[in-house]
């Protein structure tokens, strides 16, 4: 029976500690991707329905939380606010204005960038021509694929770029097919995916997510962040922000409140480029949930206007950025491969 309680309690032990978050899971950077510019590219070669910046903001997406160094946005939401704010994908170029829909994203950093590369060549070598003797014949075609892409994570609060990276993949690929008098068929990968480029498309952002991850965490960038957020509640005893335990935020931290007064919209496109405020006072974090928090107010600055849904809240101390394990580099694939039917 002694035997068993020790059993017991040495499992609930085991439980408490893997219950128990990772150091510093908290203070990851929250990451918005913004869709790449593909304006570079001038011979469009492939299919009208296939979206090579949707293609792109999915893989860097699914690339970036490989690595678990950020906490990152979703696509839809993204395009949501591009259309809410009147907003085109070209305007994103321009650092204010992506800076702008991080600020509305609520995140730190925004990564955007260009697609310098997007491109597949195929030598065919055709052996034995089909005739009325042979009515067969082989074709071999030699493909190189090949992807760049050039990258820059952007702070939302300064409009400045902390950081760059440029990523390439390359995949060169033998296959084999037959000829008739009827045509060619040639045997290979018909999902994007599985396809030369889409390895390629893989390997380059792979490369980019790295480089992103390793030097935001560095010392190429402060060690710390300020958390941004928004008055979700505005009540006469309690005020909710709608920043959590997921972006970090802990019970005594405090937050400066910023009424906003007015918008200021670009008078051509209509589209907001930034906004006027004013301090309101400074509040107190009382309790914490996973998206959200509950707070007092520590300090009335004697602002005229009085505390409202859409303020936005500023953290007043920076957090903090925990240490981070050393990041493994990137898998290498082979580049070389042949396929036969």
């Amino acid at each position: 029976m002694k035997r068993c309680y020790i059993f017991i309690l040495i499992l609930i032990i085991i439980c408490t500690i893997l219950a128990i978050p990772a150091s510093g899971a908290g203070y990851l950077y929250r990451v918005a991707v913004l869709p790449f510019d593909d304006g570079s590219i001038k011979t469009r070669w492939w299919k009208e329905d296939f979206e090579l910046t949707s293609s792109i903001t999915d893989e860097m997406i699914t690339a970036l939380a490989e690595t678990k160094r950020f906490r990152i946005i979703e696509r839809s939401q993204i395009d949501d606010i591009l259309r809410e704010h009147n907003l085109s994908r070209a305007g994103l170029l321009d650092p204010k204005t992506a800076a702008k829909v991080g600020r509305i994203l609520g995140v730190q950093y925004l990564i955007l960038g260009r697609v310098t590369e997007f491109s597949s060549k195929t030598d065919t070598d055709l052996l034995g021509n089909p005739n009325a003797d042979n009515p067969m014949g082989m074709v071999i075609n030699n493909t190189i694929a090949r992807v760049a892409l050039d990258a820059r994570m952007v702070d939302t609060t300064t409009a400045e770029i902390l950081t760059t990276a440029t990523g390439s993949g390359e995949r060169k690929n033998i296959t084999l097919g037959t000829a008739t008098k009827y045509g060619l068929m040639v045997f290979g990968a018909k999902d994007f995916e599985k396809s030369d480029m889409g390895k390629a498309l893989r390997q380059a952002v792979n490369s980019v997510a790295y480089q992103l991850a390793t030097k935001v965490y560095d010392g190429h960038t402060i060690p710390s962040l300020t958390l941004h957020g928004k008055i979700a509640y505005a009540g006469p005893s309690q005020i909710i922000i709608n920043l959590g335990a997921n972006e970090g935020v802990t019970q005594g931290m405090t937050f400066i409140v910023r009424h906003v007064i007015d918008e200021v919209k670009d008078p051509d496109t209509g589209a907001i480029v930034d906004d006027v405020t004013e301090p309101a006072a400074e509040i107190i974090v009382n309790s914490v949930k996973g998206k959200s928090a509950t707070c007092s107010i520590l300090t009335n600055y004697g602002s005229k206007y009085r505390i409202a849904v859409k303020d936005q809240v500023v953290s007043k101390e920076p957090l903090q950025i925990a240490a981070l394990p050393p990041l493994e580099p990137p898998a290498t694939e082979t580049v070389k491969q042949k396929n036969s039917a």
